[in-house]
């Protein structure tokens, strides 16, 4: 638990037991009953990204991990010395981690009503048998069958079980294999179980089908970040970025655009053209761009008086300033940066995704050593 956290001990213990698992889909993200007020979510305008991106691809592979052996990468926090260009703050001044170690473990109160759900769309197939997969599509009651099986597959996401709900999104595409979006649901499922030539190839057969498919150029977008393609992440992100309607939406694409070229090795990035926004996320934007600290980012996240949405808000938080120090060339701190938003179980939130893909890739970049 990140409350218990104990500060001794090596990272590397942290990725024994690591398994070939991924985390909730950040394309239709299966909301808790407290309905958050943003409403932000991947399923956003995003538009297919220029050529030229001015930066040079770099590709390594990516695996995950399950949550539980990545609390115990968190729980081995120590303090390592980090550079920070024009960071006034000391190297080892870590207080979004601090401030998480802090809480409490999550009580993930909205599992109860997606396993009341999961057991009725059960029930209902068990009912009403769908046909097999190869004839299901030519049957009257296809639509009604995929339409289930999508619903299947994004209550499973929500409960973790991430290879049910490929079975399940699987089986919907089989029965409407005309309908985008379910290859939407489907590539952001395989995306989170590291199978990522696999999701691509799905969000590809989607656009296909529809090239204005937003929610598919989505997936292409987080798969090249985690890839590390960075010409093609900063030309997707600044795409989406631009075409958003959503002011909110439309900001956490910047974070994204801002770290893709960081990581690329821009020392001074250029977000899109698009009139600034002053409510959250814009502070974390801030943050990174080093207009407030990080202990400044902290304060805004203290003053959310919901607990819900503080742990959602230091979730995000936590893994955007993470890449940063990823970014700086601080990966040990990064490591557990991701972690711990890992920890605060905000599996509706990509940034648990990205997270868990980030640490995957640390620990299998530790084994070819």
């Amino acid at each position: 638990m990140i409350g218990t956290a104990n500060r001794g001990g090596s990272i590397d213990e942290g990725f024994e037991g690591c398994e070939n698992v991924g985390a909730r889909s950040g394309l239709r993200f299966l909301k808790p009953p407290r309905d958050r007020s943003s409403g932000r979510t991947l399923k956003s305008l995003i538009e297919r990204g220029a050529a030229g991106a001015g930066v040079s691809p770099f590709s390594l592979g990516t695996w995950t991990c399950t949550a539980a052996v990545l609390a115990a990468a968190f729980a081995l926090v120590v303090s390592p010395r980090v550079t920070h260009a024009a960071d006034s703050e000391p190297a080892t001044f870590t207080p979004l981690l601090d401030y998480a170690q802090e809480q409490s473990p999550p009580t993930m109160a909205y599992a109860d009503s997606l396993r009341k759900r999961l057991a009725n769309a059960t029930a209902e197939l068990e009912r009403h048998p769908p046909p097999a997969d190869n004839d299901c599509a030519h049957t009257l009651g296809a639509g009604r069958f995929g339409a289930l099986f999508e619903d299947l597959g994004s209550i499973r996401a929500g409960l973790g079980d991430y290879s049910g709900a490929i079975d399940a999104y699987t089986r919907a595409v089989s029965c409407l294999p005309r309908v985008a979006s379910l290859y939407a649901n489907l590539a952001s499922a395989l995306l989170n179980v590291g199978r990522l030539t696999e999701a691509r190839e799905a969000a590809r057969h989607g656009l296909a089908i529809d090239s204005e498919q937003s929610s598919l150029d989505s997936v292409l977008a987080q798969i090249d970040f985690i890839e590390e393609h960075w010409a093609d992440a900063v030309a997707r992100l600044r795409a989406a970025a631009t075409a958003e309607t959503d002011d909110e939406r439309a900001t956490y694409w910047q974070c994204f655009l801002w770290l893709a070229q960081r990581r690329a090795g821009t020392r001074t990035p250029e977000l899109a053209a698009r009139k600034e926004y002053e409510e959250w996320p814009a502070h974390i934007l801030d943050a990174l761009k080093n207009d407030i600290t990080e202990a400044e980012l902290l304060g805004v996240i203290r003053k959310q008086e919901d607990e819900g949405r503080r742990r959602e808000m230091l979730a995000e938080a936590l893994y955007y300033m993470g890449q940063l120090r990823l970014a700086n060339g601080d990966a040990a701190t990064a490591r557990r940066y991701f972690a711990a938003t890992v920890n605060l179980k905000v599996l509706y939130f990509i940034e648990h995704h990205m997270a868990l893909a980030e640490i995957a890739k640390a620990r299998a970049a530790t084994d070819q050593y």
